[in-house]
């Protein structure tokens, strides 16, 4: 196994390249992820993890896994590492479950789920509520996750499965391969639909994204071409809105420089009202759209 002195020692001696290639990271988040995480790593793999980690491979990716919104998530390169950032649009999520007024059961979609931890931590959120709420108590659900990647697909089935003892029984998730709607039809009737879509512009966007980013991330669950974006993004809001019911709402994270113009689009196209939300670095990071 990897001991404290041999990590600290790695660390102190790579600092400067390490803090250049992982944005954030410190000795406690070294020793918390490598020594405290479900996996270990053993003697004969100590150099290729420290080689890994002077690549710059994501920490997450080397570990396989992520924490995100309390709970650990199976992740890999196929799929996006959930952030923290994004553990506000679970929260919004479940806000716009409990205020849905007197509804016995929803029908919510996660568009691009990846790894899943967005659907599951929500779906873990609103189990935990049934203690507390006689509303919830109630509450049937009916969720879909979709993505255009097997892979990824496979991964969130994975994470169901460990997760599913903290899932309350009456809330069902399915998972099906496409892309962004056109997996559902015309009968679908959807109360609530969250994504985390590619929302970057390749390559207008790219001075700001981070090298480890680009070089490790997905690239389908990251960009959109620039002369690919309005489009993309214009059959993305129509199809939520041919799925959602009435009074449906659209939440998804988004990029600060172009939420402005994905809300004026979103309101051109039909939906009834649409505002910008700041994560909690007072950044415009989501969208809520109502239909």
């Amino acid at each position: 196994m990897i001991f404290p002195e041999q990590l600290s020692d790695f660390f102190h001696k790579h600092q400067a390249e390490l803090q250049s290639k992982h944005p954030g990271i410190n000795l406690v988040i070294l020793t918390r992820e490598l020594l405290g995480g479900p996996n270990s790593f053993g003697a004969s793999n100590l150099e290729r993890v420290f080689d890994d980690l002077l690549l710059g491979i994501p920490l997450a990716y080397i570990t396989k896994c992520r924490f995100f919104y309390n709970s650990e998530f199976w992740v890999s390169p196929e799929v996006l590492i959930p952030s923290f950032e994004t553990e506000m649009l679970v929260k919004l999520a479940s806000e716009v479950v409990i205020n849905a007024g007197d509804v016995t059961k929803l029908r919510i979609a996660d568009i691009g789920t990846g790894c899943g931890a967005i659907i599951l931590a929500l779906l873990k959120e609103l189990s935990i509520g049934l203690e507390g709420s006689e509303k919830l108590q109630k509450l049937e659900i009916d969720a879909v996750a979709t993505d255009i990647s097997t892979a990824a697909l496979s991964l969130a089935k994975r994470n169901y499965f460990f997760h599913t003892y903290c899932i309350n029984p009456k809330f069902k998730l399915t998972f099906l391969c496409g892309d962004r709607f056109r997996v559902f039809d015309e009968e679908t009737a959807l109360n609530l639909i969250v994504s985390n879509p590619p929302y970057i512009m390749m390559p207008a966007d790219l001075p700001g994204v981070h090298p480890q980013v680009n070089n490790f991330f997905p690239h389908t669950a990251l960009y959109l071409m620039d002369e690919d974006y309005w489009d993309w993004y214009k059959e993305f809001f129509i199809g939520a809105l041919d799925s959602l019911s009435a009074k449906g709402v659209l939440l998804m994270e988004g990029h600060e420089l172009h939420l402005q113009e994905l809300s004026k689009l979103a309101l051109s196209l039909g939906f009834s009202s649409v505002k910008i939300l700041q994560d909690l670095s007072c950044r415009d990071r989501f969208l809520q759209a109502v239909k």
